[in-house]
């Protein structure tokens, strides 16, 4: 699962670079909230962080 996580980790840091989002979340947080068990598995996980940016890119492209 590490290196799963990690992949997951860098997918979502890329993303948000690309796009400019003002996100910012360690890989120990990404980690320890995944460790939680809310989620099912790693993609509906990082599904959820892509849910949290969205909002934040539509906040920033309206400035």
């Amino acid at each position: 699962m590490s290196e799963e996580v990690k992949t997951a980790y860098q997918i979502l840091m890329n993303y948000v670079a690309e796009r400019k989002i003002p996100l910012e979340v360690s890989f120990e947080t990404f980690k320890e909230e995944y460790g939680d068990g809310q989620y099912e598995n790693l993609e509906q996980y990082l599904n959820s962080h892509y849910g949290i940016a969205e909002p934040v890119l539509k906040k920033v492209a309206n400035l």
